[in-house]
């Protein structure tokens, strides 16, 4: 019997319990971690399908309009006799003021100064040869030659020595009044001033010398008086190709 009692007295608390709540003690619960759960991902949501745009049509070509028929010419109306005056063509006068130009002046270049040169070396020409004395027979049958004795090159004063000869190229003897050397300045020297004889076959040879007061080249030449030496019509002869080259310096 108690126990039907304690029965009935737990319903009635159950249904109290369901009317005004559950009490706080029997309410709370332990604490549940709640279980994650898996979000699924959203659906893949296809594209249209694509639908097939018609072409546009073609705009017809517009027909040929017809030419417009020719329409006649007025004819000719005749001109008025007073004929109108034309006035004066005015011209302007220049204008003084230079327009402007668009193109600004153009700053002068600086100029390089040039590049020091060396002056051109002057062609050295080798001196000309003087050409070898030899024995060229005269009008007399005589040829002379001079031969410079010692050297060629001499200073200003220095007395120059040659040896110079004359060959008879006959068969007799060829008589002469004077004999000297001459030098290509017009400077003689007298070597024999007794009358004297050219034999045939053996050379008149002796030395003579003479002195420059002037630098330069010089040519010496064998001259002989054969006749009238101090007369106007003096018989001389020279002999250049003879004639013996030399140096002053």
């Amino acid at each position: 019997m108690t126990d039907k009692r304690f029965i009935v007295a737990l319903v009635a608390l159950g249904l109290l319990g369901l009317g005004c709540g559950v009490p706080s003690f029997l309410a709370r619960a332990p604490e549940i971690t709640p279980t994650p759960m898996k979000t699924l991902r959203p659906t893949f949501t296809p594209l249209p399908s694509a639908t097939n745009t018609a072409a546009p049509t073609l705009t017809p070509i517009p027909t040929d309009t017809p030419l417009p028929t020719d329409t006649p010419l007025p004819t000719d109306t005749p001109l008025p006799v007073a004929s109108t005056p034309v006035p004066p063509t005015i011209t302007p006068e220049p204008s003084t003021t230079a327009p402007p130009t668009g193109t600004p002046e153009q700053p002068t270049p600086t100029q390089v100064p040039p590049r020091a040169t060396s002056p051109p070396q002057p062609t050295k020409v080798p001196p000309t040869q003087p050409p070898a004395a030899k024995h060229v027979i005269g009008s007399h049958g005589v040829s002379g030659l001079v031969i410079a004795r010692d050297k060629t090159t001499f200073a200003v004063g220095e007395k120059a020595f040659f040896t110079y000869e004359a060959i008879n190229h006959t068969a007799d003897p060829i008589s002469f009044v004077l004999l000297g050397i001459k030098a290509s300045n017009g400077q003689f020297n007298t070597s024999w001033v007794n009358p004297d004889v050219i034999v045939p076959g053996t050379p008149f040879k002796y030395d003579d010398g003479m002195a420059f007061d002037k630098p330069g080249s010089y040519r010496v030449m064998l001259a002989i008086c054969f006749d009238r030496c101090g007369e106007a019509d003096a018989d001389w002869e020279e002999f250049p190709h003879g004639a013996a080259t030399i140096t002053v310096k």
